[in-house]
């Protein structure tokens, strides 16, 4: 796993920010924040798919945003995109401690996730087998094998928790 801080320039980083927080953004409801889980009170986000690779539903580019977002792409040591999509899940009113965790796989195929965040709130990324956490802090991206299983934890000091997840082959 590997983390990188301040990882594009605030003139860079900024205006994606603002675009994915601005009110004419368009995200989408999900009933559940993970796929074949049933679905609880608090399990739900908002999501905003910018690209998918995929023979069954079609492949390419979703969003007009795309672009915005490609500063980010940059940074990958990127082959193939599988996958480009942004979670946002609203502030959780309890507990983190008593919030329900649902670990998952981002793919069934060996690939790379990254997961940058846009967001700064008392959220995190935890890893099932280590237990190890990463903050949400604005600006900062994991990197990781996607055969890790993780779980996204929202935060109760901020209304969201913004990230946007990368799926893709690496460069050999």
């Amino acid at each position: 796993m590997k983390v990188v801080d301040n990882v594009l320039p605030e003139d860079v980083f900024l205006p994606i920010q603002d675009g994915l927080m601005s009110n004419s953004f368009p995200w989408f409801y999900n009933n559940q924040t993970v796929y074949d889980t049933i679905s609880e009170k608090h399990d739900y986000q908002l999501t905003h798919n910018f690209y998918t690779l995929n023979e069954q539903f079609g492949s390419g580019i979703y969003s007009s945003f795309f672009e915005k977002i490609e500063p980010i792409i940059k940074e990958l040591n990127c082959f193939c995109l599988l996958r480009v999509k942004a979670n946002l899940r609203t502030i959780y009113d309890g507990p983190q401690n008593k919030q329900s965790i649902y670990y998952h796989k981002d793919y069934e195929v060996d690939c790379t996730t990254a997961i940058f965040y846009m967001t700064t709130n008392n959220g995190y990324t935890i890893f099932k087998d280590t237990g190890e956490k990463v903050d949400c802090v604005a600006n900062r991206l994991v990197i990781f094998d996607s055969n890790l299983e993780h779980a996204g934890i929202s935060s109760n000091d901020s209304k969201q928790r913004i990230v946007i997840n990368f799926n893709y082959i690496e460069k050999t």
